[in-house]
């Protein structure tokens, strides 16, 4: 019989249905699976790029995350919630400069949002000990003046700006 629209959201929704379930489930091939047949028919379904994101993120396989956000996001283009997983997506695969801006884009678009301060953070907490191990002092010095900008209390942040004036002779 022929297939309505009716029908094809139905099957949209129930390969959506499906894949979260298999995903629950740490099927991520089957998951990935149900996705693709949702996005076949309707190729910018948010929830089915979303979650297929999500699955590829937990593989570890970041480049075919990110390849799904920014399908998301061409669609979405002001979704915080695709923008945040971008910044977790960046931040797990190491690419803390790309994480960085994208987390601070979202931390000065809702400053009050501790998800997005907290990961502003997270993110340049790690990448100036980076720095500091690499013998970029600069680096890492700029790091922690904007995390002591956003938590000014931050004893990570202090102590690591301690260390290194410190250790470069600035008392």
């Amino acid at each position: 019989f022929p297939v309505t629209i009716l029908n094809r959201q139905q099957v949209v929704e129930f390969n959506i249905l499906s894949g979260r379930q298999h995903m629950k489930q740490m099927e991520y091939d089957s998951a990935l699976h149900d996705f693709d047949q949702a996005l076949t028919i309707q190729p910018n379904n948010y929830d089915a790029l979303y979650f297929s994101a999500e699955v590829y993120a937990n593989q570890k396989k970041y480049d075919e995350a990110l390849e799904k956000i920014d399908l998301g996001l061409n669609t979405y283009p002001q979704d915080e919630k695709l923008m945040f997983k971008r910044a977790v997506v960046l931040y797990d695969a190491g690419q803390y400069d790309y994480a960085s801006q994208q987390a601070l884009a979202l931390f000065r678009r809702r400053p009050d949002d501790k998800r997005y301060e907290n990961l502003v953070v997270d993110i340049k907490t790690v990448n100036a000990k980076k720095m500091m191990n690499a013998d970029d002092y600069e680096g890492a010095r700029e790091e922690y003046r904007v995390i002591l900008g956003i938590q000014p209390s931050n004893m990570d942040a202090l102590n690591g700006m301690i260390n290194l004036e410190s250790g470069s002779k600035h008392y």
